[in-house]
């Protein structure tokens, strides 16, 4: 029963010591999330029927450098495309006398663009030989460009800001191979602080900031990643 109880500490102390990425090791790798959102009303009374259709896709690159085991620093890129398409209900009096009118539906189109470039930092704890969930942080510029394409009758309006973000997130990594892993992650807390740069606006410039949660299931971030180099710990 010792020697038994012996082995399991020492299985357990091997498998330990392998569950970590060692500090020399390259990471390369990224994530993608995509989220489409369609909200559909019916006619009521002289309104017709329409729908609010929204798409957003984020990719996000990431390279780094483990500096210690488990631990890595390195740098990261957001990249963030959301189109809506919204409506605009036109009142239309169909006969000049009494009668209720009636309205119809045009539809316009924004774009937002998001990018964020800047330093993280990871951490991964282990919870097996090829499982482990991850922390992250990060910080850095961001930048935004706004376009609005109104339906008839209005002016096109573009408008850009730009300032920086800060993010704090948690993540999943399985490792079906020792040098690959696929991620699951979650958008997690951020926190971003824009002002106008506009070189068609004279005033003061104005500013915005916004903190935001994001822990449902349409806030995952898929992704793999490559660790070039790491070690085979005895």
């Amino acid at each position: 029963m010792r020697y038994y109880l012996l082995g399991v500490l020492a299985a357990a102390t091997t498998s330990a010591a392998q569950a970590q990425i060692s500090a020399g090791t390259v990471l390369l790798g990224g994530s993608l999330g995509y989220r489409q959102q369609l909200t559909k009303v019916a006619a009521t009374g002289f309104l017709p029927a329409y729908e609010d259709r929204l798409r957003q896709i984020t990719v996000s690159p990431t390279a780094g450098y483990f500096v210690a085991n488990n631990l890595v620093v390195g740098v990261q890129m957001n990249w963030q495309q959301e189109t809506r398409n919204y409506p605009a209900i036109i009142p239309v009096v169909i006969n000049p006398g009494p009668g209720q009118p009636t309205a119809t539906v045009l539809y316009g189109e924004n774009t937002t663009r998001w990018m964020q470039l800047g330093p993280f930092v990871r951490y991964y704890q282990f919870i097996g030989d090829k499982a482990a969930f991850y922390g992250h942080a990060g910080a850095g510029y961001s930048a935004a460009t706004y376009k609005d394409k109104p339906p008839v009758y209005f002016g096109n309006s573009d408008a850009k800001n730009s300032g920086f973000y800060g993010q704090l997130s948690p993540g999943f990594v399985y490792f079906p191979t020792h040098f690959f892993a696929l991620e699951v992650g979650l958008r997690g807390l951020s926190y971003q602080r824009l002002s106008y740069s506009g070189d068609d606006y004279t005033g003061e410039k104005p500013t915005s900031s916004a903190f935001d949660m994001g822990f449902r299931l349409r806030d995952l971030r898929l992704g793999a990643s490559f660790y070039l180099g790491r070690g085979y710990s005895l």
